[in-house]
């Protein structure tokens, strides 16, 4: 299970700085030192690598599917501001000898303050990768139509996966016809929130039904919104 960054109002910086550098390093293919975070430039990296990546991340808040239950729902820049509580404007700037925030990413003589932290914490935590698990599956064949009985998987933890209660849960389809067929939410105990009795195959192809339960992973930090 993910940890909760630590509230940046009087922690040590290198306690923040660490959590943020291990987040940066689970979403990305780079690695940030431990280093002198007084220069601009350090906070830039972190601020422009969000901006230009956050479109690569599932949209949890909007999606994550489509109207048609097809496609994955994608950040813009917009909602993923929004989904991590930054200003539409962009992060909070503090320049010198100035009395209110301005936006954008960090310039040379802006301030340090606690809200820099915590908007980079936030623009990480909202980036959550979907992670399935299968709890149960059938094998379809052509012409068939099995009927696949769902009573086992309706009572209370189902949902939960190492401890983690999941995002959503999906009868999916696996074969000549693909997708999402089935899907509802999960509540705090785990149950699958409307789970059908019973479903049936009915589309005529060889292959698998999944049920699956999705659950998003902010990696070993993350930020309770």
């Amino acid at each position: 299970m993910s940890a909760a960054f630590t509230n940046p109002s009087g922690a040590a910086w290198r306690t923040l700085i660490s959590e943020i550098a291990t987040s940066f390093s689970e979403k990305t293919p780079y690695s940030i030192s431990e280093k002198e975070i007084q220069p601009a430039a350090y906070w830039r990296v972190f601020q422009n690598w969000l901006e230009a990546n956050c479109a690569a991340f599932i949209d949890w808040k909007n999606g994550p599917l489509d109207n048609d239950r097809r496609n994955f729902v994608y950040f813009t820049l917009a909602t993923w501001r929004a989904a991590a509580g930054l200003n539409a404007a962009g992060f909070r700037r503090l320049p010198y000898g100035a009395t209110s925030f301005q936006y954008g990413v960090m310039q040379v003589n802006d301030a340090i303050g606690p809200w820099v932290f915590e908007e980079v914490q936030r623009g990480l935590g909202a980036l959550r990768a979907k992670n399935t698990k299968i709890i149960a599956s059938i094998t379809t064949v052509a012409g068939s139509d099995p009927k696949w009985d769902l009573t086992p998987y309706q009572g209370p933890g189902i949902g939960v996966i190492d401890g983690t209660v999941g995002f959503k849960w999906a009868i999916t389809g696996r074969g000549m016809v693909y997708g999402v067929q089935n899907d509802g939410d999960i509540t705090d105990t785990g149950v699958l929130k409307d789970l059908p009795d019973s479903y049936v195959a009915d589309a005529f192809y060889d292959g698998e039904v999944n049920l699956e339960v999705w659950y998003l992973d902010s990696g070993t930090y993350k930020y309770d919104f």
